[in-house]
């Protein structure tokens, strides 16, 4: 009897903690991967006109890519919500590609980490990750990891299944020590 409570007892644990382990789709934002919009033939043309890219995402979810100049925008949207589409900024790139997690296989995203790119005051490239909670068909910024900062990667995903258990806050955050790349970012996406 009690070998029989014992396997059922580290049954339970193992299917308890592989329901606490995320599941995890990429999706591409490469120019590649995606759908010219209209937009790029006229960029084509003229060099001050916008370029958008059409992409893909999981579960339901879009996401619409508008470069100008320096500045790329995203804008999220989901078909089968009604809510207006989430944007996210960056003052020079964004991708090459979206993390989209959930509490388990099969659910719909909760959570999404996208690489966000600015150019320092040297002209060199910085990066930071961006993490978006998803509920109800609505988006929101959530958190900002420098993307240099030890163990970024890490960090945004350990704060993503936060945001999948507890949802978006108030506010969004600094994940870790602030820094300059993320103070520009947190302006920017107010």
């Amino acid at each position: 009897m009690g070998h029989i409570l014992r396997a059922c007892a580290a049954t339970l644990l193992v299917a308890a903690s592989a329901a606490a382990v995320s599941a995890q789709t990429i999706t591409s934002l490469e120019p590649k991967a995606c759908k010219g919009a209209p937009g790029n033939a006229a960029a084509q043309k003229h060099d001050h006109a916008a370029v958008i890219y059409d992409c893909a995402g999981a579960g339901g979810w879009r996401v619409k890519l508008t470069y100008f100049g320096t500045n790329v925008g995203a804008d999220f949207t989901n078909a089968a919500a009604k809510a207006q589409p989430f944007t996210l900024r960056a003052p020079f790139n964004i991708g090459p590609r979206i993390e989209w997690h959930a509490s388990q296989k099969g659910v719909a995203p909760q959570a999404a980490i996208v690489r966000l790119h600015v150019r320092t005051d040297s002209q060199r490239t910085a990066s930071a990750l961006a993490v978006l909670g998803i509920s109800g068909g609505r988006m929101c910024l959530a958190g900002i990891v420098d993307g240099h900062a030890a163990d970024a990667n890490a960090k945004a995903r350990e704060f993503a299944k936060g945001v999948i258990a507890n949802g978006c806050a108030a506010s969004t955050q600094a994940i870790g020590e602030k820094s300059a790349v993320v103070d520009e970012l947190l302006d920017l996406n107010k």
